[in-house]
């Protein structure tokens, strides 16, 4: 497995997460579980990952 720093994003830090599997029909799941894992490990560490926030202005139409 291999963790590459890929770029600066917006409020964020990209990485991408490079593995091998010798079964091609277990990768789905082994992606998950990995994915699950690092949540996890996260969590653990006390990290939280903000989501996006976004306010939504409406304008009524002038009559």
């Amino acid at each position: 497995m291999e963790v590459r720093f890929i770029n600066f994003g917006d409020n964020a830090l990209d990485f991408e997460l490079l593995l091998w599997s010798r079964n091609i029909f277990l990768v789905e799941q082994t992606k998950s579980d990995l994915r699950y894992r690092i949540l996890e490990r996260f969590r653990e560490a006390g990290i939280s990952i903000p989501f996006p926030q976004h306010d939504v202005h409406i304008i009524p139409p002038k009559a």
